[in-house]
């Protein structure tokens, strides 16, 4: 875990040269920690497809040297490998089949990836139904405001966006 250690350190202090790099020695060294996949997915796709990140803090695949080749589409797979029965990175495979390539997540198909230890999908189900899932977003938003990391700021955005009619600020007022 020292590699993975080092890379949420990193990460949660925005140096996502030094973050990405540690992950991927993390992963590398079969250190074995769900988040070290995720996290690593979610700094490759800001690399490749969002220019204003790579921009503003000034990484880019130009600059940053990947252990992986920012691939994608192996990191996943390996996580899934790794974890067959992580519904977490089940969840974020298909979210991203989602965005990336128009595959249909339904929100039954997400509700079967919900569990005690796994929140994460209620703020994709909250822009079905925010009454139903209410309860559930505030304790995802509880969990992770507190580790900053690539992933967790992902989720936030999204909770904290006009797509989803501002929940967090609904959420904190009530």
């Amino acid at each position: 875990m020292y590699y993975y250690k080092k890379g949420k350190k990193y990460d949660m202090k925005e140096n996502y040269h030094k973050a990405l790099y540690f992950y991927e020695k993390s992963i590398e060294n079969s250190e074995l920690v769900v988040d070290g996949y995720l996290n690593t997915y979610f700094l490759y796709e800001y690399i490749i497809f969002d220019y204003g990140f790579g921009y503003y803090y000034d990484i880019s695949s130009s600059n940053c040297n990947s252990i992986f080749e920012y691939d994608l589409d192996y990191i996943m797979n390996e996580a899934l490998r790794v974890f067959p029965d992580n519904n977490e990175i089940k969840f974020w495979n298909r979210y991203w089949d989602l965005l990336f390539i128009d595959k249909p997540f339904s929100r039954e198909e997400c509700e079967e990836l919900v569990s005690d230890d796994n929140l994460v999908p209620y703020f994709f189900l909250y822009k079905y139904d925010e009454e139903k899932y209410k309860i559930k977003v505030q304790q995802l938003f509880s969990e992770i405001k507190t580790e900053l990391t690539i992933k967790n700021r992902y989720v936030i955005g999204i909770l904290s966006s006009n797509i989803h009619k501002n929940p967090i600020r609904h959420i904190r007022n009530k």
